[in-house]
């Protein structure tokens, strides 16, 4: 309760106090029933995380111009387009590959104080807690796994684009030095 008023004081009115429950019971990583600094500043590089998996207004403002010059690949796209393309496929690997090697080196610290919570025979309520963490970042590893395989592959696609709309240029070029 203290913390949905000390919220709602600073002007933080989304934060009532079931949103504050909820938040609490997700992120209390060691089941004290609050929220420390530790855990607070882990919750916060996930949310930052999850923000970087979610699609950037940049990819947004070009995929229709993209899908529309893919329906016919003898035209080459406008080079503002294909720099955009670019530069969303490579923007795209590096936090998903980030977050998937997070997400899996937090799924084995769960998996140790899983094992360590059972070997010292901690409460059930306590143990129960630490499957459900695992489980929701386990899904997490998965999901971001997919997603770093569908950028890849996004990137791949986007360098082939890439080098058959130059390669005609290069023929013309090459040509003009015979």
């Amino acid at each position: 309760e203290d913390l949905a008023q000390a919220a709602v004081a600073v002007g933080a009115t989304v934060w009532t106090l079931p949103r504050v429950q909820s938040l609490i019971s997700l992120f209390d990583l060691d089941g004290d029933g609050n929220i420390d600094g530790r855990e607070l500043a882990e919750a916060l590089d996930q949310v930052a995380l999850l923000r970087q998996l979610l699609p950037s207004t940049e990819e947004c403002e070009f995929e229709a111009a993209e899908r529309a010059w893919a329906g016919d690949l003898e035209i080459a796209p406008p080079d503002k387009l294909r720099l955009a393309m670019s530069n969303a496929a490579i923007g795209r690997v590096g936090p998903l590959s980030v977050a998937q090697q997070r997400y899996t080196e937090q799924a084995e610290e769960l998996r140790l104080l899983h094992a360590t919570a059972v070997r010292q025979n901690a409460k059930k309520q306590h143990t129960t807690r630490i499957e459900m963490r695992l489980g929701l970042v386990a899904e997490q590893a998965k999901s971001a796994s997919s997603a770093l395989a569908l950028a890849l592959t996004k990137l791949e696609d986007t360098a082939l684009m890439a080098a058959s709309s130059i390669a005609p240029r290069l023929l013309r070029d090459c040509d003009g030095y015979e």
